[in-house]
């Protein structure tokens, strides 16, 4: 029997979410706990969660808050910058609007490993498709909707200015938009009840050059965003279990009934699943922690005594002791070797 995938997206897509929920009073770090999600990501936007308690998150916020509209208020605060480093740079540079959005749509696994993007043409110009792979109720389906719209026309907008809108956005879910999507969009008919969520770009966008390309010639490189052969890190249950690990190590030891319950199974099930990877629990643990780490003391600003708070130990020696078990070296030893072959390089 095959191991489903766990879906995993960036913590930054969760932000905006966190924040307009602040602004109205919600009791954020207490539903975070509730939904089996870490409370201290804001600073590590990078890291992973999965996508499923997350989307159990929105839905139960929209529903206790009565906020109908929760999902475009916080897709209007979606910026080019809560992309990943990788993503801004293969839109900043992408020669035209057409590149741009090809990239996008292949570094989309990135971002949300449950989303699939892409490009259609149609009779008005080129859709660009979303597709949530997995179920969720309409309230969550369609906010994660919109977020995924609003990301390409922050794209757009880097390209057609800041006021540009798509002559037409539709979504998955049959849910009424309400007065507040016409205000945002006044311009724009929208169609619910797809077979997937997109919005139009007219063709002759489609060859906008790029106002933040930079020297001449460099828009003209090949750049994608991705080497070749490379995938986004949530393939196997073991590798994308340990990749989500990381963003709850702030809080200790993230025990095994947690990581059971971010995969939706029992913990005996998990455990038989990881052995099929030949991988333990505890081994997965240690090497979130060993990776996180070493990104951490990469920065000479990050204290030695931060980062072991940071991967889940509370004594700093007990910590140099896994670290040095780990890779030979200790957290110390280590960073003076990093920023030596740094140097070199």
């Amino acid at each position: 029997m095959s191991v489903q995938p766990l879906p995993l997206c960036r913590a930054a897509h969760l932000l905006p979410t966190t924040e307009v929920l602040h602004a109205i009073g919600t009791p954020v770090e207490r539903r975070l706990s509730q939904a089996g999600l870490p409370a201290l990501f804001a600073d590590a936007p990078d890291l992973y969660l999965p996508v499923v308690p997350a989307l159990n998150f929105i839905a139960k916020a929209i529903r206790e808050e009565g906020v109908d509209d929760l999902g475009l208020r916080v897709a209007l605060h979606f910026k080019l910058n809560d992309f990943s480093p990788r993503t801004r740079l293969a839109i900043r540079n992408a020669p035209t609007l057409r590149r741009a959005l090809e990239a996008f749509c292949r570094l989309a696994p990135f971002e949300d490993s449950s989303i699939a993007f892409w490009m259609a043409r149609d009779a008005a110009g080129v859709k660009i498709c979303n597709l949530l792979n997995l179920s969720a109720d309409a309230a969550g389906l369609r906010c994660s909707e919109w977020t995924n719209n609003m990301a390409v026309i922050a794209i757009v907008r880097a390209f057609a200015g800041p006021n540009w809108s798509p002559p037409e956005m539709a979504f998955r879910t049959g849910l009424p938009l309400g007065q507040f999507a016409d205000e945002c969009f006044p311009n724009t008919r929208f169609l619910t009840g797809q077979e997937a969520a997109w919005i139009t770009v007219p063709s002759a966008m489609l060859a906008l050059p790029n106002p933040a390309a930079g020297a001449p010639g460099a828009a003209a490189a090949d750049y994608t965003g991705l080497e070749a052969g490379e995938s986004a890190p949530m393939g196997d249950l073991a590798g994308a279990l340990k990749t989500t690990m990381k963003s709850y190590l702030c809080d200790g030891y993230p025990e095994i009934g947690l990581a059971a319950k971010i995969a939706g199974t029992s913990v005996r099930t998990l455990q038989r699943n990881l052995s099929r990877s030949r991988a333990t629990y505890s081994d997965i643990v240690e090497a979130a922690r060993f990776e996180l780490a070493a990104e951490l003391l990469a920065d000479p600003d990050h204290k030695i005594i931060d980062v072991a708070l940071a991967v889940g130990y509370e004594d700093p020696s007990h910590f140099a002791r896994a670290f040095r078990r780990v890779c030979g070296l200790s957290p110390r030893e280590f960073r003076r070797s990093h920023a030596t072959s740094q140097r070199a390089a």
